[in-house]
Parts: structure tokens; C-alpha cells; sequence
């Protein structure tokens, strides 16, 4: 959910008399402030994934698979 805030936050840190595209130096400069720390923290879970779970874009949700004999009904 935090991939899919970045950019309503970006929208939010205009100003109202800038344009919505613009590469300016300023502007880009504030884009990568914002997405420097959503960068490493993606990095981070990645990394975290790959030594826990084998794989990069592993999240665990695999292993919980029900047993026979075990679920309640």
C-alpha cells in the first residue's frame, strides 16, 4: 500500500501554480527525497525475503497451506 501512497503524496507536496509534469531540477531532486527511503525499505524487504525464504519476491504465504486433519470445521 505504501508503493500506491508515494505518488498521492508526491501530488501533495506541489505547489497549486505548479504544473502536474514538469522535469525541473527542483522537482526531480524532491521525487528522489521521497522515493530514496521507499527505495531502501523495498530493498530491505526484498533482502529480508531472500534469506528467510529463498527467494527475492517470496513471502512465506506458501508454507501456510493446510494440513489434512488439522482444520477445524
Amino acid at each position: 500500500m505504501t508503493l500506491l501512497a508515494v505518488p498521492a503524496v508526491a501530488l501533495f507536496l506541489l505547489r497549486p501554480d505548479e504544473r502536474l509534469l514538469s522535469f525541473s531540477r527542483e522537482r526531480l531532486a524532491m521525487l528522489c527525497k521521497l522515493g530514496a527511503p521507499v527505495a531502501a525499505a523495498l530493498a530491505v524487504y526484498l533482502a529480508y525475503n531472500q534469506v528467510r525464504f529463498g527467494h527475492p519476491l517470496d513471502t512465506g504465504y506458501g508454507l501456510l497451506a493446510l494440513r489434512r486433519g488439522r482444520c477445524p470445521e
